[in-house]
């Protein structure tokens, strides 16, 4: 089964200010400054998507068929928690999960699953049957516990972003700025 994580609350914050970016591009006036605004977040958004990681705090979502065999995964960590987890049961009425009395989750490895504590409930045999949503991210505010490698990459999207505005056949993930994100990328594999 394919799972696929969609961003439901996107974070408040960048990795890099408007004000940094500027220095780095050495761009000293202002009229620019809302263009740069969404270089950055459109920068952030390719490098997580490249990395599998959410590098700021987010809500995200994963919508399930159907209750698998093991473990699920929940793409795009690293997770800090589980905010609700349901599903429709087999009268077509929506149940709640609750940790530690349905299913217990692994937020200390690189790759988050969810687990049953027993067995999972027989889910509804409907389209997006099972639905959890998860709060990912390192950080938002706290920029110390972001890896380097995420703000480095960001910052080098935006200037490539910026230098070569217009370009439409340029292309944005070059090998140096992927072999940054190759440092902090997390590999996992979405046919589970």
């Amino acid at each position: 089964m394919i799972i696929k994580s969609k961003v439901i609350t996107h974070p408040v914050a960048e990795p890099i200010t408007v004000s940094d970016m500027k220095d780095i591009l050495k761009i000293d006036h202002t009229s620019e400054d809302s263009y740069i605004s969404r270089l950055i977040t459109r920068a952030r958004r390719i490098a997580e998507n490249y990395c599998g990681l959410s590098f700021l705090t987010q809500t995200r979502e994963i919508n399930l068929d159907s209750f698998p065999c093991g473990s699920i995964i929940l793409p795009h960590g690293p997770v800090q928690s589980v905010s609700s987890f349901t599903y429709i049961d087999t009268d077509e009425i929506q149940q709640t999960l609750t940790v530690s009395t349905d299913f217990r989750i692994d937020i200390d490895s690189d790759i988050c699953r969810v687990e049953a504590i027993d067995t999972w409930p027989t889910a509804n045999d409907q389209i997006n049957a099972v639905t959890i949503q998860y709060l990912a991210g390192f950080t938002n505010v706290l920029q110390d516990q972001l890896p380097e490698e995420a703000v480095e990459m960001t910052s080098r999207l935006v200037a490539r972003m910026y230098e070569k505005r217009g370009d439409e056949n340029a292309p944005l993930l070059t090998d140096d700025i992927m072999q940054i994100g190759d440092l902090i990328k997390v590999y996992w594999n979405a046919n589970v």
